[in-house]
């Protein structure tokens, strides 16, 4: 069977249907049968298009393209505030050692002097660096102790100011921390304040008294 071109009045009905589709879909768009440019008379490009179809096309394009525009800058935004979120994040602080948290105490206790930093070669107790030992260690004098009353003290002692200890996790500070206290219990020449922060032990002259050595355990508690 050979299709051939259909009848006038068949090509009227289709003419009329597509009107009214147009009409449906494009709202406030009037079109009759003169702006229905068949591809005969407009061979190629937009020119076989009617003006307003063509205006269309060429709006959605333009939308397409700014919504792409807006969702790359909208990542690029986000990528870059997750590289400043790295930067900035707990990743960056810095790890505290005795020398550092001497410093923090020190801004707080202006009457506290360091007088010295143990090294595995120097500490007299042989324990820097030992397995669940510190891993540093300060130690300072306090003005408000009396020269008189720590006569007899060797350089570094607790007595004369105190001590600052670092320990590679919380559990090691708090066991140094009780081992002392279970020491000096019976001996009170030996008596002293131990206050224990995280990794931080921070040990104090019995020499000063109870509010006098809250100044150390106040410090000791903004440690970061």
């Amino acid at each position: 069977m050979v299709l051939g071109k259909a009848p006038p009045a068949m090509q009227s009905v289709a003419t009329a249907r597509h009107e009214a589709w147009l009409s449906t879909s494009v709202p406030h768009l009037s079109i009759n049968s003169e702006h229905i440019v068949t591809a005969r008379s407009h061979p190629s490009g937009d020119d076989r298009w009617p003006p307003i179809i063509t205006a269309m096309r060429k709006a959605f394009a333009a939308t397409t393209t700014a919504l792409l525009l807006v969702g790359a800058a909208a990542c690029s935004a986000s990528d870059s505030s997750s590289t400043d979120d790295t930067k900035t994040g707990p990743a960056a602080r810095r790890p505290i050692t005795a020398g550092s948290a001497f410093s923090d105490v020190s801004a707080k206790v202006s009457t506290a002097k360091k007088s010295g930093t143990v090294t595995a070669a120097n500490d007299p107790n042989h324990l820097l660096g030992r397995p669940n030992q510190y891993t540093s260690k300060v130690t300072f004098t306090d003005t408000r102790i009396k020269a008189s009353d720590v006569s007899g003290t060797e350089k570094g002692a607790v007595e004369r100011g105190g001590a600052i200890e670092v320990f590679a996790d919380a559990s090691a500070a708090k066991a140094r921390a009780d081992y002392i206290q279970s020491v000096t219990k019976a001996m009170s020449a030996l008596a002293e304040y131990d206050y224990v922060h995280d990794t931080v032990l921070v040990r104090v002259s019995h020499y000063l008294t109870p509010d006098q050595a809250a100044e150390y355990k106040a410090a000791a508690d903004t440690l970061k």
